[in-house]
């Protein structure tokens, strides 16, 4: 930005930080700017809960946070950043892509990343927003049990679509 006024000629303005959490500053003014999801926060939070696991809360830095903080920090539950570190440390690169964009939540993309990667990768749809979650893993199930009837199949689209009709 500093640049880009340079060359337009614009005088750049500066403010000075005067608080003792950088991190949450910035994170507050991006929120502000951003329009992230419930499950796009969580990921966030689970990028910058760096504490590691045992560690004693009140020997860390400022740079050092734990779940808890970077939940409170991102507005979500610890649940939610929870689920997000099990994406991180379990999921295929494109599961973590797709929640980084919004694709999909951290609910069910956690239950994804817990599956084997030939697993996660039957979850191609679900995961790329073609599809729900919810049907791809209702699709994989029947597939797993019987062939899915096509009469089944188009009620379960007209349903989906909000087509219904009366009994």
């Amino acid at each position: 930005r500093y640049r880009a006024c340079l060359r337009v000629n614009v005088e750049p303005r500066f403010d000075t930080y005067t608080g003792n959490d950088p991190l949450a500053y910035v994170i507050s003014l991006n929120m502000a700017r951003r329009h992230l999801d419930e499950s796009q926060r969580a990921w966030v939070a689970g990028k910058i809960a760096n504490m590691p696991s045992g560690a004693r809360t009140d020997l860390t830095s400022l740079e050092v946070r734990s779940q808890p903080q970077a939940a409170a920090i991102m507005n979500v539950s610890l649940a939610s950043v929870q689920r997000a570190t099990v994406v991180s440390e379990h999921g295929t690169e494109e599961l973590k892509h797709a929640v980084e964009q919004g694709h999909i939540g951290v609910t069910p993309a956690a239950e994804i990343a817990r599956l084997a990667p030939e697993e996660q990768a039957k979850y191609g749809e679900a995961i790329s927003g073609e599809k729900s979650y919810a049907r791809v893993k209702r699709e994989i199930e029947w597939d797993n049990e019987r062939p899915i009837d096509p009469l089944v199949a188009q009620v379960i689209e007209d349903e989906e679509a909000g087509i219904f009709f009366p009994s």
